[in-house]
Order: C-alpha cells, then structure tokens, then sequence
C-alpha cells in the first residue's frame, strides 16, 4: 500500500496517446502527476511508484508492465527549523509515465530483445568425423558463415545483484530456452553465453539496486557441430577414442 497522498492541479499533465517516432509501434500513452505526500514518506512513495502494484494509470484495467516512471521531488514544501537548519512537512512528486518502455517481470524492470548476428564456424584439426574420416586441413580452416541470433536481456532497479554471472562464461544452454518476454524459444546446445555487463547504482533512500544484461549469441545448428561439405550436414567431431568432442560445455543457466 502507499504513503498517504494526494494530486494538485494541473495534474495530470500533457496526458496524451502517441504515435512512436519510428512509427511501427502503435499508439503509446504517456502524461505527467503532481502528487504530494509528506516529506517523510517521499522515499516509500517513490519505492511505490517504481512497483506493479502502482499501475494501470490511467485507467484501473490498464498494464502495470509497460509503464516507466521518473520520479522527483519538485518543491522543498513547508520549512520550518532555525538558521540554515530546514524541516520540510512535505513535498510535490513529479511522476512521468510513458508505456514506451521496459517491462515488468518478476519485480524488475527487463528488456529483451533479438537481434541478427553473423558468427563463423569451423571444425577444430586433428579430430574425426563420425564415420573416421580425420578432418582435413582444409576442412579446418574453412570459416562457414552462419546466420544467427543475440538474445538479449536487460534487467534494470534489481534489489539483488545476479549470483555469480560469470560462471557460466562460455557454456551453452543445457536444456531448451525460452525468452521472458518475446513468445520464442532456441534448442539445447543452440545458445552461448557470453560475458554478461552489471552495474550498481544507488536509489534514492532506498539503498543500492542493480543494472545488467545478457547476451546470448545463438547458433541454430548447435555450437558443438561442425559443417562438413562432403555431406553438406552438420556434424560431430570425435577424437581417437571415439569420444565426441565438445567445444562448449552445458552450463547451469
């Protein structure tokens, strides 16, 4: 629940639907408040206005996820004390929303997006192929293009900092993996994850929270496959021993 509170005029402000500049996007809403609340509350008001909870303005039935509010304090309110000492009763909130932006998920803010992305594949000298042909040198050196993907994900006013995200450093996906938001899904062994990008910053009053994102660079063939021109397929390579060789461990994420 909020901090007791309340809206002065000429709240709201500029409330308006938009057309999004590169206008594929549809009609987006965005509009300013001006709410007051006492001095003393400001922090847990701003750390209500940052929630889900806070959601669906302007209209009850409205999406909690897809609203990003900027809060500030816009007036010193009442000042009271001696000297150059002041006590302030309260203080005027200016609150922005705008449905152009990330989205809730799991009490954090998250972007996601997929991109295209060009990688070069070829099979390592000196292993076999499946039916004990050794690889030749110039199968080695062969770069095959592949079209593939980044899987990215941005998390932002995290309360936690992620649990050791370098662990799974150069390790691909164990299992299938679905995106958070995007309704698609890339196959075990399709994606690797690459070194991840965490930020701390301080919220105001309310202690340190947290930035970081993903990247997941998705090969479709799997990334312990190799392209072989003489059977124009994808395939393992093994050692001597008949072991198939893996380039890129399964991770834990």
């Amino acid at each position: 629940m909020p901090p007791s509170y309340h809206e002065i005029d000429p709240s709201p402000i500029n409330g308006e639907w938009y057309e999004h500049p590169d206008g594929r996007h549809g009609l987006q809403f965005r509009a300013e408040r001006l709410l007051v609340c006492a001095w003393t509350d400001r922090a847990s008001m701003i750390s209500w206005l940052y929630s889900e909870s806070a959601g669906g303005y302007p209209h009850a039935d409205g999406t909690t996820a897809a609203i990003v509010r900027k809060v500030k304090p816009e007036s010193r309110g009442i000042i009271g004390g001696v000297a150059t000492l002041a006590s302030y009763d309260e203080c005027i909130l200016r609150v922005y929303y705008d449905t152009w932006g990330p989205r809730w998920v799991n009490s954090v803010y998250m972007d996601e997006s997929i991109l295209p992305h060009q990688i070069y594949v070829c099979p390592p000298e000196g292993l076999l192929w499946s039916d004990g042909e050794p690889i030749t040198p110039a199968e080695a050196h062969f770069r095959m293009p592949v079209l593939g993907a980044l899987h990215v994900v941005s998390v932002s006013r995290a309360t936690t900092a992620p649990s050791n995200p370098f662990s799974n450093i150069g390790t691909v996906n164990a299992a299938g993996k679905n995106c958070y938001i995007l309704p698609y899904s890339y196959a075990a062994g399709t994606g690797l994850y690459s070194p991840p990008f965490v930020m701390s910053h301080t919220d105001y009053e309310l202690g340190t929270r947290y930035s970081y994102t993903y990247k997941v660079v998705i090969n479709p063939f799997g990334w312990n496959k190799f392209w072989r021109a003489a059977t124009g397929l994808w395939e393992t390579a093994y050692d001597e021993d008949g072991n198939a060789y893996v380039q890129y461990p399964a991770g834990a994420w």
